[in-house]
């Protein structure tokens, strides 16, 4: 993953917390998933990514996504 993609995604998690979302099927990729600590399986794709916006949003007002770090990690930013 290069410097751009890495800085695409710093860019998305501060449009999210500024409250520009959600990203529209262009941001997301289809094939994308998101783990997370209140389900057991990952959400997949462009579905999925809205499925658990809306779960986590339902659940709690106010939140942030937050990047404690991202590096290069081949074709993943992790």
């Amino acid at each position: 993953m290069s410097q751009e993609n890495i800085d695409f995604v710093r860019d998305s998690f501060d449009r999210w917390n500024r409250g520009d979302r959600p990203f529209d099927d262009g941001d997301l990729h289809p094939d994308g998933e998101v783990i997370s600590n209140f389900q057991w399986e990952p959400y997949h794709g462009r579905d999925g990514f809205r499925r658990w916006m809306e779960e986590i949003d339902a659940q709690f007002p106010d939140w942030r996504l937050v990047a404690d770090g991202l590096r290069e990690a081949g074709a993943s930013a992790v």
